[in-house]
């Protein structure tokens, strides 16, 4: 019972610094310059990949703007 308790009161304990971590505002911020770099460098290479196919089909047609 008392091996028990003191699992719990660790994994509390575990589970408050993990929640603080993920509250902080530093934490949080690195984190969101992170995925908006991410995102926007997934966005230019779908955009190169779209247009490139784009200009191989309007190559291939011979159609000009």
């Amino acid at each position: 019972m008392e091996r028990d308790f003191r699992k719990l009161v660790f994994s509390i304990k575990e589970l408050t610094n993990t929640n603080q971590k993920m509250i902080s505002f530093g934490n949080n911020f690195l984190r969101g310059i992170f995925f908006g770099v991410g995102s926007a460098i997934g966005a230019s290479v779908i955009a190169a990949i779209a247009i490139g196919i784009l200009n191989r089909f309007f190559h291939t047609f011979n159609i000009n703007f």
